[in-house]
């Protein structure tokens, strides 16, 4: 299943905003995640798996 950022459900969770998430797509963090590492916790249905 191909997913996108655009699919991602802001309404499931409030405290996740699209600001945060657009963070995450940005170059510059992609090119720091060798040297950051980012911890996704969350309930089943949460989202994680779309923000990988």
């Amino acid at each position: 299943m191909d997913v996108v950022v655009a699919d991602f459900d802001f309404t499931a969770n409030p405290n996740v905003t699209s600001r945060v998430i657009n963070t995450l797509t940005e170059p510059a963090w992609v090119a720091a995640g060798q040297q950051q590492q980012l911890c996704m916790i969350g309930d089943s249905g949460a989202g994680k798996r779309l923000t990988c």
